[in-house]
């Protein structure tokens, strides 16, 4: 089993449920399927949607803009109410988030289905294998 690259986690419950990973070496975006139910292995089902290069970049974007983000409030810099983004970065963040939903709305249709398991590689680090 292939273990593939998790760039981004955007929603998380008991695991990545939603985020930007690699699905045979190339940007995809995963989404579980609501009421599915974990396998004994902790497999759970995920629509995943391939990424375009500008879509791609403009995720990359956004994971810098939250990183500014975490560095400052680990700093002191900012506080929580302004996460993910600072007050000079939100407008960016926003217009990126709105052309990827977007993006992956028109998509949905072409998603395929795939089982992933996630696992911690370090904090905040994961990787992930489809089957």
């Amino acid at each position: 089993m292939k273990k593939e690259k998790v760039y981004t986690v955007d929603v998380f419950w008991d695991g990545p449920i939603a985020g930007v990973a690699d699905f045979d070496g190339s940007p995809y975006y995963f989404d579980v399927i609501e009421d599915d139910v974990e396998t004994e292995q902790g497999a759970l089902n995920f629509t995943l949607v391939a990424l375009n290069a500008e879509i791609f970049q403009l995720v990359l974007e956004n994971i810098d803009i939250r990183l500014r983000w975490r560095i400052a409030f680990e700093n002191g810099e900012t506080s929580y109410d302004t996460e993910p983004a600072l007050p000079n970065d939100k407008i960016q963040f926003d217009m990126n988030r709105n052309k990827i939903d977007s993006y992956l709305f028109q998509h949905q249709s072409v998603a395929v289905i795939k089982k992933g398991i996630f696992s911690e590689i370090e904090k905040d680090l994961y990787e992930v294998v489809w089957s």
